[in-house]
């Protein structure tokens, strides 16, 4: 932070950017293709604090009484978002691949939110080929897909696999992200990519928010990750947790041993 200061100086008292500083969302949008294939402009980027802020921003550019999918089970604070704003909530079941597209061809909801990189609750990672079925069954009905890629840096086993905004070719994808689960749960810094299609009137509602971070929290975000130091921060924070992981994994098998049964590789 002291850095940013001496750096940016005057610049940090201003108000900000309504979309988030330009610096940081060029950060987001190179890291973004860099590691997860997601393919932006920075001006599709919003920054804002925390998800559940994002969620009330993206609620307000659809209109009242939309139709929503909801993997069930799935985040509750999500599902709350969407109920406040007066969404018809749809639950959709998971099976072991993810969100189901049978369901979601007899409901033909206008949107359905996701946690594909590992669902919540249950930590199953959505595979390559459901993933290309949701995209076609969105584009085949126009409707949305909120992607929350929560816990997107972090895999235990295996190569990463695509973001399905990396992999929308018809602009059917919003993307959420946070840097609170893999930094500071306190910075309270998220992100949100917007499709071509929802960027005039998500410009339209960031006006009304203005911004809910601050610029020295944005642009200190920006020198720790030009600097290289976040990647670094995630490289240790992976090999920590795959640690723990195993740690975790060998209990779990010698004491409760056949009264249990792990499911997934992740």
């Amino acid at each position: 932070m002291v850095a940013s200061l001496d750096q940016y100086g005057h610049e940090l008292y201003r108000p900000g950017d309504d979309l988030g500083e330009l610096e940081l969302r060029t950060l987001i949008s190179e890291y973004l293709y860099q590691s997860r294939g997601v393919n932006c402009l920075p001006e599709q980027v919003i920054v804002g604090a925390g998800n559940p802020a994002l969620l009330q921003m993206l609620c307000k550019i659809f209109e009242v009484n939309l139709s929503i999918g909801y993997e069930d089970p799935g985040y509750p604070r999500a599902r709350e978002i969407f109920k406040v704003n007066h969404m018809k909530i749809i639950p959709i079941p998971v099976d072991d691949e993810g969100v189901c597209i049978r369901k979601l061809n007899e409901e033909r909801p206008r949107l359905v939110y996701v946690t594909p990189s590992h669902q919540f609750t249950l930590g199953t990672i959505m595979p390559v080929n459901r993933r290309i079925q949701l995209l076609k069954w969105a584009e085949e009905h126009q409707s949305f897909i909120i992607e929350d890629d929560y816990d997107g840096e972090f895999r235990s086993n295996g190569q990463p696999i695509p973001s399905l905004q990396g992999l929308d070719q018809h602009h059917r994808v919003i993307y959420m992200g946070t840097f609170s689960q893999s930094l500071l749960p306190s910075l309270r810094i998220s992100y949100m990519i917007l499709p071509l299609p929802l960027i005039e009137k998500g410009r339209e509602i960031a006006s009304l928010y203005k911004q809910t971070v601050s610029c020295h929290s944005q642009l200190t975000l920006a020198q720790f990750i030009k600097s290289g130091e976040w990647q670094k921060h995630i490289n240790r924070m992976r090999k920590l947790y795959r640690k723990k992981r195993a740690v975790l994994l060998e209990a779990v098998r010698r004491e409760l041993g056949q009264y249990v049964r792990i499911r997934g590789e992740n």
